[in-house]
């Protein structure tokens, strides 16, 4: 699975720095076949730009929770491999994305924008 279009939405608040949506295709010579939405960057600790993966807000016992809508195997080596690629292909989009508003360049990932933000 490779990633084959990222959408981005830049709201820095915090350690927060936007959101992204990523589109993903099954082969090679495919477009595009399923879109996962509502991934999270952030900074760490460290001044890294890290990804969160979906998640839901639920109200439990008045509080807030959050619970993930998508479960990857962290301990699986080809679902570490994958996150790493989604990861890498979000924040080479997220940089460019803020390249391209100090300097008016392309879009970051080619093509029309059909995800609204």
């Amino acid at each position: 699975m490779q990633v084959s279009k990222v959408w981005i939405n830049p709201y820095e608040k915090g350690k927060l720095l936007g959101f992204a949506d990523v589109k993903f295709k099954l082969s090679n010579n495919g477009q595009g076949c399923m879109t996962w939405r509502g991934f999270k960057l952030f900074k760490d600790d460290g001044g890294e730009i890290q990804l969160g993966l979906p998640s839901r807000e639920v109200m439990k016992d008045g509080k807030k929770e959050y619970f993930p809508v998508i479960n990857l195997d962290k301990e699986n080596k080809d679902c570490q491999e994958l996150l790493s690629h989604i990861t890498s292909e979000v924040v080479k989009a997220y940089e460019e994305k803020l390249n391209e508003g100090s300097s008016g360049g392309a879009p970051s990932s080619g093509g029309d924008d059909d995800i609204p933000f």
